[in-house]
């Protein structure tokens, strides 16, 4: 296998490797904190009922500012 392809197949899977890790998760003005839901959903807070599968009210509870994310 040629250098070129060598590095074309590492540099394909450390891409795709970094997208299948990402998560996606929702940010709603009816969502609730970090203890009351897991914001892997995009329903509010009231609509969950006694799930945790919810969406957070404000994106600091993911990426809070000076701490860690």
């Amino acid at each position: 296998m040629s250098a070129w392809r060598k590095f074309a197949a590492c540099t394909t899977l450390l891409l795709w490797a970094s997208v299948s890790q990402a998560e996606i998760h929702y940010v709603r003005v009816d969502g609730g904190d970090q203890l009351q839901c897991d914001g892997r959903s995009d329903i509010s807070l009231a609509s969950a009922g006694t799930s945790r599968d919810c969406a957070w009210s404000h994106p600091f509870i993911a990426l809070p500012p000076g701490g860690p994310a």
